[in-house]
Parts: structure tokens; C-alpha cells; sequence
């Protein structure tokens, strides 16, 4: 753990967020679901509280990143690939593990049906694989800088089994999924 964050803080109790404007979706992914829309669910300014990726951030430490989802990563010497290794512990909030499908589905749907960050950061992988049970592969093309690899470890990870890719980009009430601390009880809109 970080040496500002306290494991054994307590758990429970609940967090209510408060919006300015209209709500009618919690899916933070998508082109009709703007910050207010879905704050919370996936917010820079307050954590990944439902949605993780596979590393998170150290602010105290610039450029640095520590496993979350996935426990550990190999980077190509020159940046043109990097493999992340699954933390095998790793769970969504219904209990089903995280997989390297989870992985697969999230960046083929943010690439098609994702809001213009995520489909942006789409663009610039090359080729994306499972190596193993485990594990998953990015391998970048042209467009990739160094902050690459960074950009796609902050990506925000979904369950397949939780998402439709059909209706992906429609909007929803429904208390989605996620891996992080909070989970979604009710929406009163």
C-alpha cells in the first residue's frame, strides 16, 4: 500500500454524490455519458471507485505506476510492447475473477463504441493478445509515444460478462460492475 493510504482503514458505510444537471446513465464510457453524468463511477479528481485499471498512479511519484489489476508488466526495452501479468486475485464486485477476456472485451468495445479518449488511446495499438492464463500482450505501431504504455495501463478494465457489446453505447440506470472499493446499491435520479 501507499504510505498515504491506510489498510486497515474501515469499510462500509456509503457515498453520495450530488450533480448539477441531468442524470440518466452510469456507463462513464460512452459519448452520452458526460463527467456529471456518471461521477463517480470513474473520476480523476476521486479515485477508480468502481472502474480500475491495471496500475494505478503513485502521486508521489511522477511517472510511476504500481499493479492494481494486474500485479506486474514487462516492457519492451524500446517501448514497442509491454505484457501485463493478472493478479490472479483479482475480482470483479460479483465475484468473478478478472480475465485476460475482460481485457480483450474492453479495449475491442472502447475502440468502437468508446467516448473519443478511450478510442483515441485505441488507436495506437498495433496488436493486442492473451499470452496466458493470466496474461495479456500490447504491441504498438507508429502512433505510440512513450507515455503509451502509461496511457494503457490508467485504462479503466470492464467485465465481459457484464457488458452486451451490442447495446454498450446506450444508456443505463442499471447498477453496473465493477473491480474497485464502492459498488453501485440504488440510483435515485
Amino acid at each position: 500500500h501507499f504510505n498515504y493510504a491506510n489498510p486497515d482503514a474501515p469499510k462500509g458505510g456509503s457515498i453520495t454524490y450530488c450533480v448539477v444537471g441531468s442524470f440518466d446513465n452510469l456507463n462513464p464510457f460512452i459519448l452520452k455519458s458526460l463527467r456529471t453524468t456518471a461521477r463517480g463511477m470513474l473520476d480523476l479528481t476521486y479515485g477508480n471507485l468502481v472502474f480500475e485499471p491495471l496500475m494505478q498512479r503513485n502521486y508521489d511519484e511522477a511517472f510511476s505506476l504500481y499493479g492494481l489489476l494486474a500485479d506486474s508488466a514487462d516492457m519492451d526495452p524500446e517501448r514497442k510492447s509491454i505484457e501485463f501479468h493478472l493478479n490472479p486475485n483479482a475480482k470483479w464486485s460479483d465475484g468473478q475473477p478478472v480475465t485476460p477476456e475482460d481485457v480483450l472485451f474492453t479495449y475491442d468495445v472502447f475502440t468502437d463504441k468508446g467516448r473519443p479518449p478511450y478510442s483515441v488511446r485505441m488507436s495506437m495499438i498495433a496488436k493486442l493478445e492473451k499470452t496466458g492464463e493470466h496474461s495479456v500482450k500490447f504491441t504498438f505501431n507508429d502512433k505510440a509515444n512513450r507515455e503509451t504504455p502509461l496511457i494503457i495501463a490508467l485504462t479503466p478494465i470492464i467485465p465481459r460478462h457484464a457488458f452486451d457489446r451490442d447495446t454498450f453505447d446506450k444508456t443505463t440506470l442499471k447498477p453496473l460492475i465493477g473491480s474497485g472499493p464502492y459498488t453501485v446499491d440504488k440510483v435515485q435520479p
